[in-house]
């Protein structure tokens, strides 16, 4: 384990602290308003060191920047087509698809990550809102 310095105290901090599955940027904006004299590669160096270590989860998420989380048991998360709202969805973990998957492919599977999507409540309530207005 690498040893803990301010800045990389202050990079987990950031993914604990905001909660919404920050991407790396919005931790180095966290984190600069804390010390501004952080650097980008700092933050983004932690965050990787941070996720290989296990004390955070990277969340690769397809056409769009990683997410980082601070629960790294494995579980799914949904995001919002509108706008781009990022949380866990509550479903469990289904580890039985990880051994069918490694059962028909004769691959080692090790786990997998599910990013449903969708739009959130208030982008569902604007969209209807519009319509109402066009309607009107």
């Amino acid at each position: 384990m690498k040893r803990r310095t301010i800045q990389r105290s202050l990079v987990l901090t950031a993914v604990t602290q905001l909660r919404n599955h920050p991407t790396a940027e919005e931790v180095y904006q966290y984190a600069a308003r804390h010390n501004p004299n952080i650097s980008r590669g700092t933050v983004y160096r932690n965050l990787s060191q941070l996720a290989d270590e296990g004390a955070i989860r990277r969340i690769p998420v397809p056409n769009a920047s990683d997410r980082f989380d601070f629960t790294t048991e494995a579980h799914y998360h949904i995001v919002c087509r509108g706008c781009g709202r990022f949380e866990d969805a509550p479903l469990p973990y289904n580890s039985a698809a990880d051994e069918q998957v490694s059962r028909t492919t004769g691959w080692q599977c090790e786990g997998h990550d599910i990013i449903f999507q969708g739009l959130c409540p208030a982008c569902i309530e604007k969209k209807k809102q519009i319509n109402n207005r066009r309607n009107d």
